[in-house]
């Protein structure tokens, strides 16, 4: 008797309060007082324990150049020790480069923030956030 064959099951993906945080930052068509509110919790959480979000950083990090260093050895058939790469991005027909950030990357999200905001007073929110973050004192 053959056995039936097993369907590979991808990892589920793991869904915690600094992925949504993020995937709010990242989504451009969030409202000055949702990334207000979503600022606000983030702040709370660098204050009380800077360390968390520095680790999901890191692990996210991790995370994304594995999964990128897997893709490229499986493309080329090498297991040479490569560092992931990333194209430079394109500018589209008017010739603007759009910043697009994937929903799960806190860190790329404050980036975006403060690159894309106009409000000073969430610039200024998302400033001392990343300070608190990167200050190891």
């Amino acid at each position: 008797e053959s056995q039936p064959r097993r369907r590979r099951r991808r990892q589920p993906q793991h869904v915690n309060l600094l992925s949504l945080l993020g995937a709010v930052l990242s989504d451009p068509n969030t409202d000055t007082k949702e990334r207000g509110a979503t600022l606000e919790i983030l702040s709370v959480i660098a204050m009380h324990d800077p360390s968390l979000v520095r680790k999901y950083f890191l692990d996210y990090s991790h995370a994304a150049s594995t999964m990128m260093l897997s893709k490229t050895n499986a493309d080329s058939g090498a297991s040479s020790q490569r560092q992931p790469h990333l194209p430079p991005p394109k500018p589209n027909d008017a010739r603007e480069v759009l910043f697009h950030c994937p929903p799960d990357d806190l860190l790329l999200a404050l980036l975006f923030v403060m690159a894309t905001e106009t409000d000073a007073g969430l610039l200024l929110q998302t400033s001392e956030i990343v300070r608190i973050i990167l200050d190891t004192e």
